[in-house]
């Protein structure tokens, strides 16, 4: 199981068109149904109905769909928390100062203008 076949199930879910699916995700229809049954055959169970052109959740693809919406979010909120923590140290600074008497004020006259709290001094 990879992470573009969960993406692809998901797609195929909410879209219950392969066609539309594929041309949103810019793949080809074939190379997505292909990926669709290989994710099917590894679970060992039937994602999909499929009938008369139409596709549509089986009730093991809605119960696997709310797993899979659970980890991409798992996801999407470690990649956030990564980006936060980066912010946070291009956004920080380093001061060194040989008169250490004019330091201090300068430092907190810096950070009471601009809103921050130093975390070290």
């Amino acid at each position: 199981m990879e992470l573009n076949q969960l993406d692809y199930f998901r797609t195929v879910a909410r879209l219950e068109n392969m066609t539309r699916a594929a041309e949103e995700l810019f793949v080809s229809q074939p190379n997505l149904s292909t990926s669709i049954s290989r994710l099917e055959s590894s679970l060992g169970v039937s994602l999909f109905h499929r009938a008369r052109g139409r596709i549509y959740l089986t009730e093991t693809g809605r119960k696997f769909l709310g797993h899979v919406n659970a980890a991409f979010q798992e996801l999407d909120d470690a990649m956030s928390e990564l980006r936060e923590g980066r912010e946070y140290r291009e956004d920080s600074i380093a001061v060194g100062a040989s008169f250490a008497g004019l330091l201090p004020g300068l430092f907190s006259r810096y950070c009471r203008d601009y809103g921050l709290l130093p975390t070290t001094q």
